[in-house]
């Protein structure tokens, strides 16, 4: 296509890219305005991530959250993930019990995991710094080791 034969109405195209300027600039500043909010929940002591997570959530619909959260706790049992607070309810026993002895055997290997690395984290088994490990000596020294002559008798008797 020649670029020389076509012909563009100005006036035509500017209203179109003039408001798209215009959203552009609003989008910025409103995302200005989110990350200063969000900054402000941060300094709160709130975990960003969270936020975005819950208000991605808000958005959806309820139905659509539902699905989501049935399907992510199959998958998260499939892997052998631990399968929420629920389970420490009455309710949840009950469905522990009617789920039989594997998830039960899954969920207390679960639970043992989760407190060893809690443990771990708390300092039960903490490291040694470096400087207090201790010294091992090396079993060989570098190269070859040498002839002591002067601490022992020459072998053909001559000193």
């Amino acid at each position: 296509m020649d670029t020389a034969k076509i012909e563009v109405d100005g006036e035509v195209l500017r209203r179109y890219v003039e408001p798209i300027e215009e959203f552009v600039n609003e989008r910025k500043a409103v995302n200005r305005k989110i990350t200063a909010k969000l900054r402000a929940a941060k300094d709160a002591g709130y975990q960003t991530p969270i936020l975005r997570m819950i208000i991605a959530e808000r958005a959806l619909d309820r139905q659509v959250w539902a699905d989501q959260q049935v399907l992510l706790a199959t998958y998260r049992e499939a892997l052998g993930m631990r399968l929420g607070d629920y389970v420490d309810t009455p309710l949840g026993a009950a469905a522990m019990e009617a789920a039989g002895d594997e998830v039960a055997a899954r969920r207390a290997q679960n639970i043992a995991a989760t407190e060893a690395s809690r443990d771990a984290r708390n300092g039960a088994e903490k490291p040694r710094p470096f400087a207090k490990q201790p010294v091992h000596e090396p079993k060989r020294g570098r190269g070859r080791a040498r002839k002591v002559l002067f601490d022992q008798e020459h072998p053909l008797g001559t000193a």
